[in-house]
């Protein structure tokens, strides 16, 4: 069927609701021509039958793009290929990229989020289903606290799966006391040096991105205790949280002692990333094992790395079996 840059709709136009939005009707159920539900949104395959497939959203992180859910590591599926081999999975991406350094209140960004999960969700006659890595976490925590067409758009959603999201605030700028402020100021060191490194040289990295834009409204909101990190609407109830996020553990030694040391993705500490989870719904978080004196190849080599997190094949993993469970917690609300 079709995948294009606007976002699928439904064949013989719209009939309005009592909040005077267009609910589509169905030809013979079958989804086809677009409707409108927004420019940032593409369908990246078959996108099924109204009432019969739900669909779908993957929405990227600050200074990340959709083509981050096409990246694979060692050779293993991508997260956007498990996805969309579920069944009764219609697949979508939402791409803000190009404002990807404003905090999530920007029109292009939050707002524009709750209109996608709302118009896709009447095109489907079921809640859709968010997975969001990094900002694009916060994005669908600002989404789901709106209200259009007189309804929450909490009510339109089956569930978020939050891939390493700073729900407490990132790391970047660095860690508060203990062993692991020593450990993540070796990674800032290294990281300066090696995001100095012309541009053509060396692997793109987000967290280069992060360091070198400390005064964007992005990264100052996502500051830990940030006004605006506190001024985001509480998730509703009604909307089920899952969290993932991945963890690189050192073994640092001294005087004959060894000791373990978890610095979270680098860019947001397991706490920060796993505090947003409902109740019951039991965290994952990979942990990956790396080496303090190459700490500069972490950045770009550990699948527990913020930027890699979303090829990271346990995580990929558990996104599709998270997936699948709230396909069926959709099949249920829409009943």
């Amino acid at each position: 069927m079709l995948a294009g840059a606007c976002v699928v709709g439904l064949a013989l136009g719209a009939a309005p609701n009592a909040g005077g939005r267009a609910i589509p009707r169905s030809n013979g159920g079958l989804i086809g021509r677009t409707v409108g539900c927004g420019r940032a949104v593409t369908s990246t395959g078959p996108t099924g039958a109204r009432g019969a497939t739900t669909p779908v959203l993957l929405v990227h992180g600050f200074a990340g793009r959709p083509s981050d859910f096409r990246r694979t590591l060692n050779g293993y599926p991508s997260l956007l290929k498990k996805v969309r081999a579920l069944p009764g999975a219609a697949v979508f991406t939402f791409d803000y990229s190009a404002h990807s350094l404003e905090w999530v209140t920007d029109p292009a960004i939050g707002p524009a989020l709750a209109r996608a999960i709302d118009c896709l969700s009447i095109a489907y006659a079921r809640p859709a289903i968010v997975v969001a890595h990094s900002m694009g976490g916060l994005a669908a925590q600002y989404a789901q606290g709106q209200v259009l067409g007189g309804g929450p758009v909490a009510g339109r959603l089956a569930g978020v799966i939050a891939i390493g999201t700073p729900f407490d605030g990132a790391q970047f700028l660095g860690v508060d006391g203990g062993p692991s402020a020593f450990v993540f100021d070796r990674f800032r060191d290294a990281a300066l040096d090696v995001c100095d490194e012309p541009r053509p040289t060396r692997p793109r990295r987000q967290f280069c991105d992060l360091i070198g834009a400390t005064a964007t409204p992005a990264v100052r909101a996502m500051r830990k205790g940030s006004s605006k990190l506190r001024a985001l609407p509480d998730w509703d109830s009604r909307v089920r949280i899952v969290a993932l996020t991945g963890d690189i553990v050192f073994s640092i030694g001294a005087f004959g002692a060894t000791q373990d040391i978890g610095v979270g993705d680098i860019a947001v500490a397991v706490d920060s990333a796993t505090t947003g989870a409902t109740s019951g719904t039991r965290p994952f978080v990979a942990r990956c094992r790396e080496s303090f004196f190459d700490v500069a190849q972490v950045f770009d080599t550990s699948p527990c790395a913020h930027t890699n997190e979303v090829a990271n094949r346990r995580i990929v993993a558990q996104v599709a079996d998270r997936v699948r469970d709230a396909l069926r917690r959709s099949i249920r609300m829409a009943r």
